[in-house]
């Protein structure tokens, strides 16, 4: 569907994630405000989401940068 390459390594994936992280941690910090008015465990929500983000951004640069395909 976007054209990444399921048989080899792409680093179009750990591209997009990282490009598109400056949009999804704060849209998911303005949720969490929104629903819980930036309460310790509203910060401690966006800690974790962008902890979360940031590995599976790093696994998949270490996947691509290691040859290996997005689904396999």
């Amino acid at each position: 569907f976007l054209g990444w390459s399921l048989e080899v390594g792409d680093q179009r994936l750990p591209h997009f994630l990282g490009l598109h992280a400056l949009q999804f941690v704060p849209l998911f910090g303005l949720l969490v405000w929104r629903l819980t008015r930036a309460t310790r465990t509203g910060l401690l929500a966006v800690a974790a989401f962008a902890t979360v983000y940031a590995a599976v951004t790093l696994t998949a640069l270490v996947a691509a940068l290691g040859g290996r395909p997005l689904l396999g």
